[in-house]
C-alpha cells in the first residue's frame, strides 16, 4: 500500500517533467550518455538485444530521442511512477515505431510476473528512496521479477 508521501513524490516528477524544456546542449549530453550506456551494456551482456528488458525511470524516454529504451529489443518494458512521464515516454517511443510496454507503477510494487524479466536497467530509480525500507522493498521486487537467466 502506498502512503500519501509516495503519491506526493509522484506529483513532483510530473511537475519536473512539465517544467523541463529540451535545449540543444541537453540533447548533446543525452546523445553522449545513450552511447556510453550502450557501450557498457553490450560489453557486459552478451546478446542483450535478443531478450526484452525492463528499464526503470523513463525521464530520458519522455524528454529526448536519445534514450536507452529506444535501443532495447521490441517488447521491452519501461516503468515509471509518474503518469505524465509514462505517457510522454510512450508517445515518443511509439512515434518512432518502437514496440514497448509502458507501466505506470511504483518500483516497490511491480505488476509483472515472477522471474519474467531477463535484464533490468535501473540507472536512476533506487537513489530516490528516502529510507532503507523503501530501498529494500524495491530491491526485493526487482529480484522477484528477474529471471534465473538474468
Amino acid at each position: 500500500m502506498l502512503n500519501s508521501d509516495s503519491k506526493n513524490k509522484f506529483g513532483y516528477w510530473d511537475q519536473i517533467y512539465q517544467e523541463t524544456t529540451i535545449s540543444p546542449r541537453l540533447n548533446i549530453w543525452r546523445a553522449y550518455m545513450q552511447q556510453l550506456y550502450l557501450e557498457l551494456i553490450t560489453k557486459w551482456i552478451e546478446n542483450f538485444e535478443q531478450s526484452p528488458c525492463l528499464k526503470t525511470d523513463l525521464f530520458e524516454e519522455a524528454i529526448t530521442d536519445h534514450n536507452l529504451l529506444s535501443l532495447f529489443p521490441d517488447d521491452s518494458v519501461g516503468l515509471d511512477c509518474s503518469l505524465s512521464i509514462s505517457k510522454a515516454a510512450y508517445k515518443r517511443l511509439t512515434k518512432n515505431q518502437k514496440k514497448v510496454f509502458i507501466i505506470n507503477a511504483d518500483l516497490r510494487a511491480i505488476p509483472l510476473a515472477n522471474k519474467s524479466i531477463k535484464h533490468i536497467f535501473s540507472g536512476s530509480s533506487l537513489d530516490h528512496f528516502q529510507n532503507k525500507f523503501e530501498l529494500e522493498a524495491s530491491l526485493k521486487e526487482l529480484a522477484r521479477i528477474l529471471s534465473s537467466e538474468g
